[in-house]
């Protein structure tokens, strides 16, 4: 049984969550378009996540992810695909509007200390949460859980690999609980 996706998967979360790796099997298995948030600021604005938060900060770096996730919003693209999002995209109501209006939001939920783990086990040192510790992860989880909680789906990634939610997402789309 062939698996059909009804509407686009938006992958949401913290850093480290697997928004990216999970987002690109699926879409592989599925035989859709991947669309990943990060690259796609880099590639609009030309000019790397790490500087933007070294030179501009913070604050800055939302401006252009919202700017260019309205201007994906707008562009043509197929009708059924997979997009990876930025951990602290969700902070904003504007971008959790527009995101709401393409498709299915999929919150991949995954503890500080798993975060950790993952962080140190990647060459990646991500601008929010280099040099972070535990309970500051913990913190930062607290206050972008209500945002991510609002997602249509919500799916535990501590204690399973990429490939084991992979297949998990794909056995939802297949049995028709995702529909």
């Amino acid at each position: 049984m062939s698996i059909q996706l009804s509407k686009p998967i938006i992958f949401v979360g913290p850093p480290y969550g697997g928004k990216s790796t999970v987002g690109s099997m699926v879409a592989s298995r599925l035989g859709v378009s991947f669309y990943d948030l990060d690259p796609m600021i880099e590639t609009q604005y030309r000019i790397s996540i790490q500087r933007v938060f070294a030179s501009k900060q913070e604050p800055y770096f939302r401006l252009l992810e919202t700017q260019c996730l309205g201007s994906f919003c707008k562009r043509p693209k197929p009708v059924r695909y997979v997009i990876a999002t930025g951990g602290g995209v969700m902070e904003s109501q504007k971008n959790r509007d527009l995101m709401q209006g393409l498709g299915d939001l999929v919150y991949l939920r995954v503890s500080a200390e798993q975060i950790v783990e993952r962080m140190r086990a990647s060459e990646l040192k991500h601008p929010v949460l280099h040099g972070k510790s535990c309970d500051d992860i913990r913190m930062l989880l607290k206050a972008r859980e209500k945002y991510y909680m609002t997602a249509s789906r919500i799916i535990e990634t501590s204690q399973h690999s990429s490939h084991q939610v992979c297949l998990d997402i794909l056995g939802g789309l297949r049995d028709g609980t995702w529909r």
